[in-house]
């Protein structure tokens, strides 16, 4: 995820927390960021371990407790979703959503072709 200071004023010897919730589990996972840049950004990675398959809720919040006053502290929170799936990364699930496309282009080629040679009644 990537973590941008929209501010003026660099972030500079002030450790700002981030918080990540998988609303699902309830797992947490804190990453401090110690430096920003005034307009620039930081890239943060993180691991969930608690994975179930399904739909994780996901949010993030940075500045929580309101370390740094802020003129604008409403856009420090987003929330999204995580699709986890059975079989782990790289499950073959895309060749049937397109073979279905192929499919479906098939069929209307071949509809639009019959309907363009049909004989037209007088």
């Amino acid at each position: 995820m990537t973590v941008r200071n929209l501010g003026n004023y660099s972030l500079d010897l002030i450790s700002v927390p981030v918080v990540l919730t998988d609303h699902l589990t309830g797992e947490k996972k804190i990453f401090i960021i110690d430096a920003l840049p005034a307009r620039g950004s930081v890239n943060l990675t993180f691991t969930l371990n608690d994975l179930k398959i399904g739909t994780h809720p996901i949010s993030v919040k940075v500045n929580p407790d309101g370390v740094i006053w802020e003129k604008t502290p409403a856009n420090n929170d987003k929330s999204g979703s995580l699709e986890v799936y059975e079989g782990g990364p790289g499950e073959a699930r895309g060749p049937s959503v397109l073979i279905l496309a192929a499919v479906v282009i098939v069929f209307i080629a071949v509809t639009l072709t019959v309907i363009a040679f049909r004989p037209r009644r007088r």
